[in-house]
């Protein structure tokens, strides 16, 4: 309803303005201030829902992104793949080669001992054999030359074989002495392409932790701008349920209905959790770790560590959180029970610490007991803090036996109807 309606109501249903009364006015300006009201709402509704579409065209173009580093990633690896491959390979050749070469070496060394060996046993056989000659053709008559003719054309052939040996056997020597020559010449041919191919796998790799890196940037940006987008819609359905609930004559009532926080932990990805008021208790700022009131989240399914439900329904915040922000400060534990004849109790303790992974989440220490529900969250403490009665099966019937133990209770009180565990810094 805009102010010029509002006036043409005031100047329709009004005679002149001595005669209006202390109530007609007191109506027309709770109205008026109802009317800003609706429209200080509608305001933030738009703000809300124009943040919403831009984060979710930054969520877009994000994923674009992440979908490209995981894409050059994978081409990255697979480079890297290759390459490892190949030195692998290579690494292998030039072991083989070092091998060959070694045993090579050593067949040279001993064939070039033995033939060093057979060429010095002819060399001097040859001296043996010339002197030999030398002194038969002193002794020699001079009828005697047909004899001395054909030894000594013997020892003319022997000397003759003796020297091609000789020098087959030194080429023998020259021919290994190159092969030798080749292979040490390959194995540093390889030993240089094997180096710059971990070159170029120590900059894929680089390329690779780079991306990776890009990645669990883009990753993080993409989890918080998420968590505020679902805190925009969150507070965008609030709003609305606030502005449904508002009447246009006096006597309206705006819904008293739970705010959402980003949290923010060094090491640990911020998330949402709901927060309550709790009159009378400490003051306000209490965040919901546990809430159960419909039964429309499975509790005996869900990931107790990470957390699981809605932040505008049932819910269960996580083990992991509550071992962070527990150890971080000491927090406070408050507790409500309602049963199906709405009445209510609480417990509340002052100095609640829950284990990290390696105890199995286990409740450390609970501190002073307050409350009128009774002390019965003392029995479990050592054990895992998931395991506490809260967290069984929901009945929604009244008809259930309310001693029976098994589904939400608490000490003697059996078969619940709601609970809710909230937490809150002893220095706020």
């Amino acid at each position: 309803m805009s102010e010029m309606t509002l006036n043409n109501l005031s100047q329709e249903g009004s005679a002149p303005e001595n005669n209006l009364s202390s109530d007609s006015e007191d109506d027309y300006n709770v109205l008026v201030a109802e009317v800003k009201d609706h429209q200080l709402l509608l305001q933030l509704l738009r703000t809300f829902q124009a943040k919403c579409k831009s984060n979710a065209t930054t969520i877009k173009d994000l994923g674009g992104k992440l979908f490209e580093a995981e894409s050059q990633l994978l081409i990255h690896k697979e480079k890297a793949q290759f390459f490892d491959e190949k030195c692998r390979d290579k690494g292998d050749l030039i072991a083989t080669l070092k091998a060959s070469i070694q045993i090579n070496n050593e067949m040279t060394t001993r064939n070039a001992a033995a033939h060093d060996m057979n060429i010095k046993l002819m060399q001097n056989r040859i001296t043996e054999l010339q002197n030999a000659l030398d002194t038969q053709a002193k002794d020699d008559q001079p009828n005697s030359g047909t004899i001395h003719d054909t030894q000594l054309e013997k020892f003319q052939e022997q000397i003759a074989d003796y020297k091609r040996i000789i020098e087959l056997n030194e080429s023998t020597i020259c021919q290994l002495k190159e092969k030798v020559t080749a292979l040490e010449t390959k194995v540093k041919l390889d030993a240089t392409i094997i180096e710059n191919k971990n070159h170029e796998l120590a900059q894929v790799t680089n390329s690779i932790s780079t991306a990776e890196s890009t990645i669990l940037k883009l990753k993080k940006e993409v989890t918080a701008l998420e968590t505020t987008a679902q805190l925009a819609e969150i507070n965008i359905k609030q709003k609305d349920e606030q502005t449904e609930n508002k009447s246009s004559h006096r006597g309206y009532k705006i819904t008293n209905l739970v705010s959402t926080k980003l949290i923010e932990i060094t090491g640990l990805a911020p998330f949402a959790a709901p927060f309550k008021d709790i009159p009378c208790r400490n003051g306000n700022g209490w965040m919901v770790v546990q809430r159960r009131f419909d039964g429309s989240v499975n509790f005996s399914e869900g990931s107790y560590i990470d957390g699981f439900g809605s932040l505008a329904g049932e819910f269960w915040l996580g083990l992991e959180k509550l071992y962070i922000l527990t150890n971080i400060t000491p927090h406070m534990l408050h507790i409500q029970l309602v049963d199906f004849d709405d009445n209510t109790w609480y417990a509340e303790y002052d100095h609640f610490i829950v284990g990290n992974k390696i105890c199995d989440y286990n409740l450390v220490n609970l501190g002073y007991y307050s409350g009128n529900a009774g002390d019965a969250l003392r029995n479990h403490v050592h054990e895992g803090f998931n395991k506490c009665n809260l967290n069984g099966k929901f009945y929604a019937s009244t008809s259930r036996n309310r001693n029976t133990k098994d589904g939400i209770y608490w000490g003697t009180r059996g078969n619940l109807k709601s609970c809710t565990m909230l937490l809150k810094s002893m220095f706020i």
